[in-house]
């Protein structure tokens, strides 16, 4: 986990920014979507960083990321259409 910290304080920070942004922006959809995006984006970059300079980097491990920012985008956007 030692060599690892950074990137798992790095998504700490990401994801709590983004739901402080999605608490903070609820009132206005358009934007709360543009920073829903913006941390979808920094998730895969950052995953993409860290397998590069630690493990080795495929396009299987991309998919990876991409699957799962796109998951987290469909979940947030239908829980904001439901609330």
């Amino acid at each position: 986990m030692g060599k690892h910290l950074m990137y798992y304080i790095t998504l700490c920070l990401l994801f709590g920014g983004g739901l402080f942004l999605a608490i903070v922006l609820a009132p206005h959809h358009l934007q709360q979507t543009w920073a829903m995006l913006f941390v979808a984006v920094s998730y895969v970059l950052a995953g993409v960083v860290h397998h590069m300079v630690h493990h080795r980097l495929s396009v299987k491990v991309v998919l990876e990321y991409t699957v799962v920012a796109l998951f987290g985008l469909s979940l947030v956007y239908f829980i904001t259409q439901i609330v």
